[in-house]
């Protein structure tokens, strides 16, 4: 499976912290928009960013609507937060 960073050309990338943090979440926000639902682990395979990263980005989008929160799909253990691109955010 391609990643995002592949399908955008980016092998790497230096510069500023807050560079590379719109980056990241330019990747996580590309990414969720080709996803039906992804959780931070998910995020972070496809991205090639930390499982770290990734949750705490996916949570600033859903701060600021533009990510929402998937109900849980598990009965069995803690379930995994999973989150969908929120396509009305720019309406």
């Amino acid at each position: 499976m391609e990643t995002v960073m592949e399908r955008v050309g980016m092998k790497f990338l230096s510069g500023t912290s807050s560079m590379v943090r719109r980056v990241n979440r330019d990747l996580i926000r590309e990414a969720l928009k080709y996803m039906d639902g992804a959780s931070a682990a998910d995020l972070a395979l496809t991205t090639d960013l930390s499982v770290a990263t990734c949750s705490r980005l996916i949570q600033e989008l859903a701060e600021t609507g533009e990510a929402v929160e998937l109900e849980p799909e598990s009965q069995g253990s803690r379930p995994a937060r999973r989150y969908a691109y929120n396509i009305n955010h720019a309406l």
